[in-house]
């Protein structure tokens, strides 16, 4: 799904990411806590957001043909860690490196707020 960030189908998602995984072991309410905490921000209307199974992109592009002239973060739910992986792309998202911060739950508004802000800064201007 590709859409506003405040659209309430993101969170859905997660919750039933989460009900069809916690079977297994895996708690996926802290990807639902996160992606509340994002939409709730001021910076939220500016935002679009798009799934990709286990990953949460936040962008500026309106539109995927619009993606490859805009950044986007990488969010991760490390579900078996217990802590978020957040990546920073320019143009294409590549899911195989490195986050460029992993952190728990409790430090997750701080270090993707700071994400965002340099999203918003590098943002083409409309």
């Amino acid at each position: 799904m590709w859409a506003a960030l405040q659209n309430p189908g993101f969170p859905l998602f997660y919750q039933d990411f989460h009900d069809g995984r916690c079977v297994r072991g895996e708690d996926w309410e802290p990807m639902i806590r996160a992606v509340r905490h994002l939409q709730s921000q001021p910076y939220a209307s500016e935002l679009y957001a798009f799934t990709s199974h286990a990953h949460f992109h936040v962008t500026t592009a309106p539109t995927f043909e619009a993606c490859a002239e805009h950044h986007s973060i990488g969010i991760i739910w490390a579900f078996g860690e217990r802590r978020f992986h957040l990546r920073y792309h320019t143009g294409s998202w590549i899911a195989d490196r490195p986050p460029e911060i992993a952190c728990d739950e409790a430090a997750f508004a701080v270090a993707v707020d700071a994400f965002v802000q340099r999203l918003l800064m590098t943002s083409p201007a409309e």
